[in-house]
């Protein structure tokens, strides 16, 4: 053991990765930010119990996931209080080189969104669940702030990924627009955004497909219109596919 546990610490502090485990020897290691590589190795159900690992960061969320893998060992560069009674409570070592409250957003506004996931949570096996829920639903509200940014900056190749080849946009007034037809309008300035504030943003998921409604305060100016400012509400459909939340279609409205 620990050998395992010198060569993942090692690989984290030499390296660019964000994860590393290690098992008779078996190196596994990731470069994804957050609990995506933890979520990644307990859904491949690889055998870890008694592996060792080092994480950049640890907090309540992840340590909970290191007890589904039945890790032994931990190495965590900055180390959550809340992590450090999980692994407490269970029995896993730990070393850290740095200790804090709380684990922050990457915004420094509030608690990371994983560690209020699980937050009242103290079985492994729901905070799981939780994570993952929450998960999907961040990635549902970045495939619509993609989309508004892609509209500000008029951004092609960022619209034609995040939106579905089955797009359609419905205006305030009821015309539709496909995808290549709304791509070309704010390319050709027919459609132009020149900020975006989120005040709000509501997911439903069921299984593949999601609902969001965003509530956004923007600067635009259409089909030749004076700039002005609008309290633009959409709610958009979306489909898991190929991997990734796409946006199936948007019904513009006002909040």
């Amino acid at each position: 053991m620990d050998a395992d546990y010198a060569v993942a610490k090692s690989r984290l502090k030499t390296g660019s990765d964000t994860l590393a485990v290690c098992f008779d020897g078996k190196l596994y290691t990731d470069t994804e930010s957050g609990i995506k590589p933890l979520i990644k190795l307990i859904d491949s159900d690889l055998d870890l119990r008694g592996a060792c690992a080092a994480d950049r960061i640890v907090g309540k969320a992840a340590a909970m996931l290191y007890v589904i893998l039945g890790v032994s060992r931990v190495y965590a560069e900055t180390l959550g209080k809340s992590g450090q009674a999980v692994f407490e409570r269970y029995g896993i070592s730990y070393e850290y080189d740095t200790l804090t409250d709380h684990i922050i957003n990457r915004a420094g506004t509030d608690l990371c969104p994983m560690e209020l996931a699980v937050r009242d949570i103290d079985d492994p096996e729901a905070a799981l669940s939780a994570v993952k829920q929450k998960s999907r639903e961040l990635q549902i509200q970045n495939a619509y702030i993609q989309m508004c940014d892609a509209m500000i900056e008029k951004d092609k190749n960022v619209l034609k990924d995040v939106l579905d080849d089955r797009f359609v946009l419905i205006h305030m007034t009821g015309m539709r627009q496909n995808k290549e037809a709304f791509i070309t309008a704010v390319l050709d300035g027919t459609l132009n955004y020149y900020s975006a504030v989120h005040d709000s943003m509501t997911v439903t998921v069921n299984a593949d497909t999601a609902v969001l409604t965003g509530q956004t305060r923007v600067e635009a100016a259409a089909f030749g219109g004076a700039k002005r400012h609008w309290r633009l509400q959409q709610k958009c459909r979306l489909k898991y596919t190929d991997g990734r939340w796409k946006i199936i279609e948007s019904t513009a409205s006002i909040y």
